[in-house]
């Protein structure tokens, strides 16, 4: 039988992270073990000390040697998605003894790196890479493979990851794609899988675990006690219900007065129209998007202080847009996660057209695997608007110049 995967698909401050504590410290009591992933290392501070898990430790030989050792030592470990990405065969042996997994948000399962010509000569030059009968670049003879991942050497890893079968080729015109994937038999190792998270339907982890004819059902969660302090309350998993809003409505306040929202036209604020304009610094955008930021501040929020704002764009572009009000301080990444330490900002500039990256996107559609980018951009959308004072229950303003994400939010509002 297939391995059904728990979803917990519910708005942020719902109590997923509660729930998983709750359960996991009941669970802990009739002898089972977990590993708990999650993207922040707050968060891992916070489950060491609600639930006594051990974190790994750097020391001399890394934090993978010390994950393993707390594995083969029985306990329940907290650890990054960065270092559950690299767990190796050893790991998979030491976890098949009988552990849950649950994982703080989707993993970024399909990751896309480009390599230069000059790379792909060197590797078929090697034996890493071939061109079969159809001129496409495969993996070289395994031999060959198999004696580059032993030894030190620039192209190790990507021996390494052909032989697990979690490394794709895609040659195009100009470029070559180096596309990493999940390995799947890292979920299948687990008695049990649990994903807590927003918005699931729209991420490329569900689509990836279709394509593998992995099964999930989606829950919510539901605290039955709302009245009680907070420390009181308790979590219980509930059939899914698409999130109802309806009580928070009247606090959100999309402003599109005037016309600070004029320079939102189709193909703003992508990641491709925010690199012409880092290339070009003397663009008018620039000169318009900062008036636009200036005006919506000054007459349409309650505050220009910094303080009260957070801001996100693409990295590269952040730069160009520092003012008194918009600086380092104040600023997020557009696919932040599980902070709160923004809930007394009431204001969100979002200066983004979130996409799924080009290169993955056409894996997707290589696989013929559907995937829902306008479900993905608002749920990364509404996770960077609820890291703001909404967690609160305080009214918040948010500029979002872009339409199409304007729309998508409006949407969602309006159930």
């Amino acid at each position: 039988m297939s391995k059904l995967i728990k979803v917990i698909d519910s708005m942020m401050g719902s109590g997923k992270s509660s729930w998983a504590i709750q359960y996991m410290n009941k669970k802990q009591k009739e002898g089972e073990r977990f590993i708990y992933v999650t993207p922040y290392l707050d968060e891992v501070e916070r489950v060491k000390e609600e639930c006594g898990f051990r974190e790994p430790e750097k020391g001399k030989k890394g934090k993978l040697a010390s994950f393993k050792t707390l594995i083969a030592s029985n306990k329940s470990v907290t650890t990054t998605h960065a270092l559950f990405k690299l767990l190796d065969q050893e790991c998979l042996e030491l976890l098949s003894v009988g552990y849950t997994l649950i994982l703080d948000e989707v993993l970024d399962v399909v990751q896309e790196t480009s390599i230069q010509s000059k790379d792909v000569d060197n590797m078929i030059e090697l034996g890493i890479l071939k061109y079969d009968e159809c001129e496409e670049l495969i993996m070289g003879e395994k031999c060959k493979v198999e004696e580059l991942a032993n030894e030190p050497n620039e192209y190790q890893s990507i021996a390494i990851n052909l032989l697990r079968h979690n490394l794709e080729i895609m040659k195009g015109k100009q470029t070559t794609a180096l596309i990493w994937l999940f390995p799947t038999d890292l979920i299948d190792i687990f008695e049990e899988v649990y994903i807590l998270t927003f918005m699931f339907d729209g991420y490329p982890m569900k689509g990836y675990l279709d394509g593998h004819k992995i099964n999930q059902k989606k829950h919510s969660i539901k605290c039955i006690n709302p009245e009680d302090k907070y420390e009181d309350r308790i979590y219980k998993l509930k059939a899914y219900e698409y999130p109802d809003i309806h009580e928070i409505r009247s606090l959100i306040s999309i402003i599109e007065k005037g016309k600070i929202n004029d320079i939102g036209k189709k193909g703003s604020f992508t990641y491709s129209w925010w690199e012409r304009l880092v290339r070009d610094k003397t663009h008018l955008d620039w000169i318009t998007l900062k008036k636009n930021i200036n005006n919506f501040l000054v007459n349409f929020s309650p505050t220009t202080s910094s303080k009260k704002i957070i801001w996100t764009t693409f990295t590269r572009a952040r730069s160009g847009l520092y003012s008194k009000s918009l600086n380092d301080d104040n600023f997020i990444a557009n696919n932040i996660r599980a902070t709160n330490a923004y809930k007394e900002r009431p204001i969100v500039i979002y200066l983004v057209d979130k996409r799924y990256n080009p290169v993955i996107q056409n894996w997707f559609k290589s696989k013929n695997i559907k995937v829902d980018e306008d479900l993905y951009a608002l749920g990364e959308m509404i996770q960077c608007i609820w890291r703001s004072a909404i967690r609160e229950g305080e009214k918040i303003y948010l500029y979002i110049p872009s339409k199409r994400m304007r729309e998508l939010l409006k949407k969602f509002i309006d159930g």
